[in-house]
């Protein structure tokens, strides 16, 4: 495995002038840098393993002004600017400032939801724990009509916690025949040695400053508007499953017929294993702790009903900063011609190998997301 370092720099220089049009003297002369700059370290060879990879790439860019500036009738020319930069010249945002790069901690609590989201031994829909969430849906749409503020709070738990996980197994269980095929396909691949790769989505994040209002040129001419930057992060893995040596399915002593009504009661979570998740699921205030020490994560990553290996987990991910720019046209003077725009993009790509550090997910303060907020103002209205 031998690493390697690439570079690609297009960078260019243009200089601009302010110019005194009744005496052609050179009042100011500027110059801006655009183009893009990328470096990528990577691997060469190594095809089967899991290899490191790092883009940076930003992108920079600001507009030049042309035109000539005219007074008096008959009009005498007393500005003029040919390619001439303007003042703002957006600095590259650079997403790692708000989202840091990975911890320890990190590494480990993405192995087992890289585990958890990828494992072939999960099933389609969990129907322990479908039927044990029938009984409750009367308790909670109890108390309906009590007043508005209550009503909306129940409303909006019996949605989130009743109707809209049954409307979700009703969908599942609708395109249950595929999934079974599609699973007996994955197995019947690995019987034959080949590896299951399978990839999840981790978490999508977003953070925008405040749109703020500032000067765009004040040289020669006024230009005023808006700035605002956008910071995004998207995270996904990956990992490869593979049927054990001694797996009853990969030493042939179990037949098709057999094979597909494993499958059936694997897809319907009638399963020793999936009992208990179902239970976890099913236990007061499991979710409220899943928030903190994701126990639910690390039950779906150690089932095992298939008797299964893993191997290579990725981890990748793709962060980037981008600075947008608007002019206020009615309160910006209007005779320069404005060439190109303003581009400020700062991109950063990495993947790498990881595992499970430790025997479970590490606690973690969670991140109070709206849907988090809006269970906590539920159940905080329902308590008053």
């Amino acid at each position: 495995m031998v690493l390697r370092e690439r570079e690609r720099d297009t960078m260019q220089q243009m200089i601009g002038s302010y110019i005194d049009p009744s005496t052609g003297t050179y009042i100011s002369q500027r110059s801006r840098t655009y183009g893009v700059e990328e470096t990528c370290l990577d691997v060469v060879g190594n095809r089967e393993g899991v290899n490191p990879f790092y883009l940076t790439r930003y992108i920079r860019n600001h507009p030049s002004l042309n035109g000539i500036f005219s007074v008096g009738d008959p009009p005498v020319a007393t500005k003029q600017f040919v390619d001439f930069p303007t003042g703002l010249a957006p600095e590259i945002p650079d997403p790692q400032t708000q989202f840091a790069e990975f911890t320890l901690v990190d590494f480990n609590n993405y192995a087992y939801e890289i585990l958890a989201n990828t494992n072939p031994s999960l099933p389609h829909v969990s129907m322990p724990q479908f039927i044990a969430e029938m009984k409750d849906i009367p308790s909670l749409t109890q108390g309906w009509g009590r007043s508005l503020l209550k009503s909306a709070a129940q409303g909006h738990l019996s949605w989130r916690w009743a109707l809209k996980p049954m409307m979700s197994d009703i969908q599942k269980l609708a395109n249950f025949h595929d999934a079974v095929n599609q699973r007996l396909k994955e197995l019947q691949a690995m019987q034959d040695g080949k590896p299951l790769r399978k990839k999840c989505r981790l978490g999508k994040y977003r953070y925008a400053t405040p749109r703020e209002s500032v000067w765009l040129h004040s040289e020669g001419a006024l230009l005023t508007g808006w700035r605002q930057t956008i910071y995004t992060s998207e995270v996904w893995g990956s990992c490869e499953w593979k049927l054990a040596p001694n797996s009853p399915y990969l030493l042939a002593k179990v037949s098709n017929r057999q094979l597909g009504a494993e499958v059936r009661k694997l897809l319907l979570g009638m399963t020793s294993f999936e009992t208990l998740a179902a239970g976890w699921e099913l236990c007061p205030w499991s979710w409220l702790i899943d928030w903190f020490s994701n126990v639910g994560t690390m039950l779906d990553a150690t089932n095992n009903t298939l008797d299964l290996d893993y191997d290579h987990i990725c981890l990748m991910r793709t962060r980037r900063g981008v600075t947008t720019v608007e002019i206020d046209r009615e309160n910006s003077d209007s005779w320069p011609a404005i060439s190109g725009w303003w581009t400020a993009d700062f991109t950063r790509k990495e993947r790498h190998e990881t595992f499970p550090l430790v025997p479970f997910p590490l606690p973690k303060l969670p991140a109070l997301d709206a849907g988090k907020l809006s269970i906590l103002l539920s159940l905080a209205a329902l308590r008053r």
